[in-house]
C-alpha cells in the first residue's frame, strides 16, 4: 500500500520566478501558486527583498510567510521566527563610503526602503541612461521608497548600491572583512548591476533550516513536514 504523502513546503524566489523582470506577476504563476495552496501545501516567499518590498499584490497571492533579506528575516503567518540586522556602526560606515563616491544606494529595512536622492537616475543608467522613461521605471519599481532618509538607522537588513566603473569589489570585501559580506545582484537579469553589503553568516540556506525547525520539518528534507 502506498504511503500517503503529507503537505509540502514550497519556497519561491520573487524576482525572475514569481515576478518577471518587467515587475509583472504572470497570470500562470499566480494560478499555479493558488492551486498548490488549494491542495493544502504551504508556500513561502524566499527572497533577497526585505519585508517592506513585499507589496500587497504579492501577499494577495495567498502565501503563508516569508524568508526575506537573503535569510535575515523569517516570518510564518503573523509570527516572526527570526530577525537579525546589520551592526549600525557598519551601516554608517557603508553610508559614508557610498556618499563619498556619489553612488546611488538604498538601505533595506522591514520598516521601509531608504534611498539616496540620486538613486533613480543612477539606477536608470543600468537601463541605458537616465531618460525620463528609465527614471520612471526605477521609481515605479520601488513605489514606496523613502528618499533622503538614509542615516542613523539600526534596523537595516542589508544595503544595495548601483555598481559603477572603478568600484573594486575585492578590495571592498577585504576592507569589510569580519564586518559585512560583499555580493552583487541583477535588476534586469543581465549580470551584476548592484553591489550589496550583507550580514556575515546570513544566507537563505540558514533561514530555510530555521523555518523547517519551526514547522517541524525534516531539516534534511525541508520540503517535507513531519
Amino acid at each position: 500500500m502506498a504511503t500517503r504523502r503529507g503537505p509540502s513546503v514550497l519556497l519561491l524566489d520573487i524576482d525572475g520566478t514569481v515576478v518577471n523582470y518587467r515587475l509583472e506577476v504572470p497570470p500562470g504563476a499566480a494560478d499555479a501558486l493558488r492551486a498548490v495552496r488549494g491542495r493544502g501545501h504551504l508556500v513561502y516567499l524566499c527572497t533577497g527583498r526585505s519585508r517592506a518590498e513585499i507589496y500587497p499584490h504579492l501577499w494577495e497571492l495567498g502565501v503563508d510567510g516569508l524568508i526575506g533579506g537573503n535569510g535575515s528575516y523569517v516570518e510564518d503567518g503573523d509570527l516572526v521566527v527570526f530577525h537579525q540586522v546589520l551592526d549600525p556602526v557598519v551601516v554608517q560606515r557603508a553610508v559614508d563610503w557610498m556618499l563619498e563616491r556619489d553612488l546611488g544606494f538604498y538601505l533595506e529595512c522591514n520598516a521601509g526602503l531608504f534611498g539616496s536622492d540620486n538613486l533613480p537616475e543612477k539606477a536608470a543608467a543600468i537601463l541605458g541612461g537616465p531618460t525620463p522613461e528609465n527614471v520612471a521605471f526605477v521609481r515605479n519599481g520601488f513605489p514606496d521608497m523613502i528618499y533622503g532618509a538614509r542615516e542613523g538607522r539600526d534596523d537595516v537588513n542589508k544595503i544595495s548600491f548601483v555598481l559603477e566603473d572603478g568600484i573594486d569589489l575585492d578590495a571592498l570585501a577585504r576592507d569589510y572583512a569580519g564586518e559585512a559580506s560583499i555580493d552583487t545582484w541583477s535588476m534586469t537579469g543581465n549580470g551584476p548591476e548592484f553591489g550589496e553589503f550583507g550580514q556575515l553568516g546570513i544566507h537563505k540556506g540558514g533561514a530555510v533550516r530555521r523555518l523547517a525547525e519551526h514547522l517541524g520539518a525534516d531539516a534534511r528534507r525541508p520540503d517535507r513536514l513531519r
